[in-house]
């Protein structure tokens, strides 16, 4: 799949680690909590990114 930082702009902020890419003139922002205490939540928010990056792959 290539590297996750090429594909996407990694910022760290104080409770979210947010991903951020570019799809022409929409931009995708999933932000992952650093300490979730809800793994339901966490492992949402996981799927719902590598879903993301599984369809931009698929449109290559």
């Amino acid at each position: 799949m290539g590297d996750l930082q090429a594909q996407y702009n990694i910022k760290e902020e104080r409770d979210h680690v947010v991903y951020t890419r570019k799809y022409g003139d929409i931009t995708v922002e999933n932000k992952f909590p650093r300490d979730a205490t809800d793994a339901d939540k966490r492992l949402e928010t996981f799927r719902y990114l590598a879903a993301q990056m599984i369809w931009a792959k698929l449109e290559e």
